[in-house]
């Protein structure tokens, strides 16, 4: 299931499926350099997941968003 690295809580990292199904991981369990708001591909079991970064959908988002911040930022104006 595709998914978002919502936040880190110490240790933990919550993740919010695009199901809004919440998450919570050992950051250790994640991939080295994991950040806030990175796209992954979370599968398998709860205690036994398989996280896999996707970085070309982390770009397509972040893309999106920051397209529709910009429109309403010049609607504002």
């Amino acid at each position: 299931m595709i998914a978002s690295i919502d936040r880190f809580e110490g240790d933990i990292a919550v993740i919010i499926t695009d199901e809004e199904e919440r998450i919570e991981l050992k950051r250790d369990q994640l991939y080295p350099n994991a950040q806030q708001n990175d796209i992954i591909d979370i599968s398998g079991v709860p205690g036994c997941y398989t996280v896999v970064y996707l970085p070309e959908e982390t770009k397509k988002r972040k893309e999106r968003i920051e397209a529709l911040f910009n429109r309403l930022r010049k609607k504002k104006q």
